[in-house]
């Protein structure tokens, strides 16, 4: 949902949220669990940037050295 917040082309930060938030809902058909507000949200992102950096950088360095060793 950060993603598609972030890539959004709406002008007003709620009309991003609510775009991005219909769009990851109906994506990913879930109804629980989902940041009711852009303020939620950005308390998520900032919960969460640490952890999800770390798994993608072991990601990108674990296929990096799958690519080199082939």
């Amino acid at each position: 949902m950060a993603l598609l917040w972030a890539w959004s082309d709406e002008s007003m930060l709620a009309e991003r949220f609510e775009n991005s938030r219909k769009i990851g809902l109906r994506l990913f058909a879930v109804t629980t669990g989902v940041a009711g507000s852009y303020q939620a949200v950005v308390k998520l992102i900032k919960r969460w940037t640490a952890p999800l950096l770390e798994a993608i950088t072991l990601a990108f360095r674990q296929t990096i050295q799958t690519q080199v060793v082939d």
